[in-house]
This record gives C-alpha cells, structure tokens and sequence, in this order.
C-alpha cells in the first residue's frame, strides 16, 4: 500500500500485470518473498509505504480489525528526474563578462556537490581548452560556481569567446541531468574610465620644505604636475585619467 504524504486514502501498488503484489506466491523456503512495484504511472513525490496481511478463516473472511495486520510506514522520495537549469540562470547572462563578474550555472533543485564532484566542467577560451582540474570549481546547494583559469593572463582572456560545458550534474538523489549546460560569452575589455590605480607610499628625492604641504603653492602645483607628466609618460594614458 502507498500514498502520498499528506493523503488520506491508501492505494494499493501493483505489478507490471497491473495485479496487486502477491507475496504468498514468491515465498521462499525461508519466509522471504520479493515483489517488483510498477511504478510507471506514478507522479514523483514523498511518499509513504506500508505491508499489510491479510487472512482467511475456515474459507470464511475475518471480521474487520481481525483479519490482518500491517507493518509502520516507511517514507521517503520518489525522484526520477534529474536536475534542469532553473529558468536562464547561468552567468554572466549578458553574454559579457568583466572581471569582477561571476561565471556560474543554477539548477531547480539541490545538487550532489559531495567530493569528489562527479560533474566535469571544460572551458574553451579561443582556441586554449582548459578541463575541471584547471578551473576553480566550487558547488553549494544548486548552484555551480565557477571561475577563469588562474594560469592564463587576464590580457589573453580579452575579446576571446569563451565556451563553458557543464555534464554530468546530478541532484541530491543520484539523477544525472538529461543534457549538458552550455552557454558562451566574450571576455570584455576593461573601460578605461573604470580602470583604476592608487599609488601610495610614494618617497621623494628632494628635501621637504613648507611649500610641499601647501597645496596652493607654487611648488607644491609644479611637483605634482611634473609626477602626473611621468605617469602619463609611463602609462601612455591621457593626462584626463590621471588624478
């Protein structure tokens, strides 16, 4: 017997023959009996199962609450499918990535993230392939996580296409997602305007007199103008961009 948690009514399980399990006729000389459950046409969900008895006297039934017996209830899942992306959510989704942007796939429902992950991930950056052993890798609840190869430089990464293949997801109940995750996105060139550097600590050569703490003095004016000309000299950016 069997039903979904949260029902009332049982229903009996039923072999392929669509015949209710018969543990009387595959007994074994030791009390054990073995019955197949069809459930081809039952929904996935939690449910609860129990084994009941019940006897005949004299070719005569049994008055209600005499006449058999039943084991607890034992509950558990019944998951068939596996894990599907939930709705778009892979990363970066505008088919840009930056490098302050996460690279990452989530599904609709929990992932086995136990080690070692039995998913294998491959990223493709142009015509470089890197496998799961040379990408960052971190899994937690349904999302996968993932970031570039630390060995290949940031300037190799821009304006490459870049291919992610998840395969092998399986949810917390063992299911293996029916197809592979792909998506493919292209490695953005930082904006200058967001490009930033700080430069502290700077020490100079020169003695310090008063007027290098006055920013209003003449010599404070021409010490930072002439620090700004190397800086742009050194960089090769315009003197707007540097501050």
């Amino acid at each position: 017997m069997y039903r979904r948690v949260g029902d009332i009514s049982w229903k009996t399980a039923l072999t392929v023959a669509s015949s209710s399990l018969d543990f009387i006729e595959s007994e074994d000389d030791y009390g054990y009996s073995t019955q197949y459950w069809d459930v081809s046409t039952v929904p996935d969900g939690r449910y609860e199962i129990e084994a009941r008895t019940e006897c005949t006297i004299a070719s005569t039934v049994a008055g209600d609450g005499i006449n058999g017996a039943h084991t607890a209830s034992i509950r558990g899942w019944m998951d068939r499918r596996g894990p599907r992306l939930f709705g778009r959510e892979v990363y970066p989704a505008d088919e840009l990535h930056s490098a302050e942007d996460p690279i990452s796939a989530t599904f609709d429902e929990e992932l086995d993230c136990g080690l070692p992950y039995t998913f294998t991930v491959t990223m493709k950056i142009g015509w470089i392939m890197f496998h799961t052993n040379e990408i960052p890798v971190f899994c937690e609840g349904r999302t996968i996580h993932l970031e570039l190869p630390p060995t290949l430089p940031l300037t190799k990464v821009f304006g490459q296409r870049i291919n992610v293949t998840i395969s092998g997801v399986r949810d917390a109940r063992g299911n293996v997602a029916a197809i592979n995750t792909n998506w493919v996105f292209l490695g953005n060139r930082p904006s200058p305007d967001k490009a930033k550097a700080v430069i502290e600590g700077l020490k100079l050569r020169m003695p310090w007199n008063d007027n290098l703490g006055n920013p209003t003095s003449p010599t404070f004016v021409n010490l930072t103008t002439a620090i700004s000309t190397e800086m742009i000299n050194f960089t090769k950016v315009s003197r707007a961009s540097v501050g």
